[in-house]
C-alpha cells in the first residue's frame, strides 16, 4: 500500500497542537509488531489500541510498555465465543478458516497455508468492547480472511460517523473458503465508506508459476525458503483503504476530525484528497491555522523545486509541459525511489514481507540515496 513514511504536511498539524486534547486514535485488529512506522509522525498524539490473542506476540508487546499503546488479549470474531484457529505451516497465514484443501494443492502457495494444528482461541464483538475501545478515527484490520466476521460483529464502531478511515485485507480466491472482495466492499459502502484505493497480489497455478518476488522465507526460520507472490497468475489477495468522503457527504465533524482525516488522506497518498477537504473547510481551519499553508505543504516536488500551491495549479490548468509524467522523472528521480521503496516495503506487512519487498526495490532501482 502506498504510504508516505516522510509527510510534510502533518508534522505541521501535529506541531500546532491541533491533537494535544484528543489524540489520533487506530484500532489495530491483529496487533503483531506493535505500532508502524507510518504512525510514528504523530509522536505522542498517538493512541494505539490493539487486539492480540497469539500469547507470544501479547507477551512480547507487553514487555514493551509505551504509554500510547493498549493491547487487549484477545482476539475478534462476528460473535463472542471459542473457536478454532487453523495454525499454518507458516504461522502469519493461520487463519479462523479451513480452507479447501482440492482448491490450495492446485496453487504455489499451497505448503504455506498447510494447517499444522489446531488451537482454541477466544473471541469477542467488537461492540462488546465499544466502552471501552471509546471514540476511534482509523482502523486496520488483517485477520487472514475474518476482516468481514470482524466488522459485522462491531457494525456500532465500523458504523460511527466518526470514524473517518479503515485499511483491511481482502480476498479474491474461492477456495481459501473465506469472505470476498465485494462482499467486505458492499458492506463498508453500505457503512458510508469509498474504496480509495487497493493493492493486489497474485499467487501462481503449481501447473506452471510465474517467477516469484525475491527470495521468500519462512517467518520464524529464516533459513526454509518458501514460496510466495508472483509476478502473475490470478488475483489472490490485496490491501484495501476506505475513507469516508466528508466532501460529499456534508457531515458537521468539529475541525480536530476535519484536520485528522486530512493527514490521514496524506499518510495513505491521497494528497488530492486532502487538498479538497482543506479547500473545504478552509474557512474553519483557518480559526487555528491558515490553510494555505497546510495546501503548501501538500505540492509535490515540480521538476527541480517545489512550487506553492496557486503556482503549482496555475501551471497545472495551464497545460504545462512539465506535467507530463515523462517530463516529471528527470527533476524527481529522488522522490520516485523513495515512494517506490515505501510501496515495496508496505505492500506485504509481515516482517517476512517487509524483507521480500524491500529486496525487490534494491534489485529494480539499485542504491540511489
Amino acid at each position: 500500500m502506498p504510504i508516505s513514511l516522510s509527510p510534510n504536511m502533518t508534522p505541521i498539524v501535529v506541531e500546532m497542537g491541533a491533537f494535544k486534547r484528543e489524540p489520533l486514535t487506530v484500532l489495530d485488529v491483529g496487533a503483531r509488531g506493535g505500532i508502524k512506522d507510518h504512525w510514528r509522525v504523530f509522536g505522542d498524539d498517538l493512541r494505539f489500541i490493539g487486539f492480540e490473542a497469539d500469547g507470544d506476540e501479547l507477551l512480547r508487546l507487553q514487555q514493551q510498555p509505551d504509554p500510547r499503546i493498549k493491547t487487549l488479549p484477545f482476539g475478534l470474531g462476528g460473535r463472542s465465543e471459542t473457536r478454532t484457529l487453523y495454525v499454518h505451516y507458516n504461522p502469519s497465514g493461520s487463519s479462523l478458516y479451513a480452507s479447501d484443501p482440492e482448491f490450495t494443492k492446485r496453487m504455489l502457495f499451497w505448503e504455506n497455508s498447510t494447517t499444522v494444528r489446531e488451537q482454541k482461541i477466544e473471541l469477542r464483538r467488537l461492540d462488546d468492547c465499544a466502552a471501552e475501545v471509546g471514540d476511534v478515527d482509523f482502523i486496520d484490520i488483517d485477520t487472514e480472511g475474518a476482516e468481514l466476521e470482524i466488522m459485522q460483529g462491531g457494525n456500532a464502531v465500523f458504523g460511527r460517523t466518526r470514524t473517518l478511515g479503515i485499511s483491511t485485507e481482502v480476498r479474491f480466491l474461492e477456495g481459501y473458503n473465506t469472505p470476498l472482495f465485494w462482499e467486505t466492499d458492499q458492506f463498508l459502502r453500505r457503512l458510508g465508506y469509498s474504496l480509495y484505493d487497493l493493492v493486489l497480489a497474485r499467487e501462481s497455478r503449481r501447473a506452471l508459476p510465474y517467477p516469484m518476488f525475491g527470495d521468500q522465507r519462512h517467518e520464524t526460520n529464516s533459513n526454509v525458503q518458501i514460496f510466495g507472490p508472483t509476478i502473475g497468475g490470478q488475483i489472490a489477495y490485496g490491501d484495501a483503504i476506505y475513507f469516508r468522503d466528508l466532501v460529499r457527504s456534508k457531515e458537521n465533524l468539529d475541525l480536530t476530525k476535519i484536520l485528522k482525516l486530512a493527514c490521514l488522506f496524506e499518510i495513505f497518498d491521497q494528497k488530492d484528497s486532502a487538498a479538497e477537504l482543506i479547500l473545504a473547510h478552509g474557512t474553519k481551519i483557518d480559526k487555528i491555522c491558515d490553510h494555505h499553508k497546510l495546501l503548501d505543504a501538500l505540492v509535490p516536488v515540480v521538476g527541480h523545486s517545489r512550487p506553492g500551491y496557486d503556482e503549482y495549479i496555475s501551471r497545472f490548468f495551464s497545460y504545462d509541459t512539465i506535467f507530463r509524467s515523462g517530463s516529471l522523472v528527470g527533476g524527481r528521480k529522488q522522490e520516485i525511489y523513495a515512494a517506490a521503496r515505501n510501496l515495496a516495503l508496505e505492500l506485504v506487512r509481515s516482517p517476512r514481507g517487509r524483507r521480500v519487498m524491500g529486496a525487490i526495490a534494491k534489485v529494480i532501482f539499485g542504491d540511489h540515496r
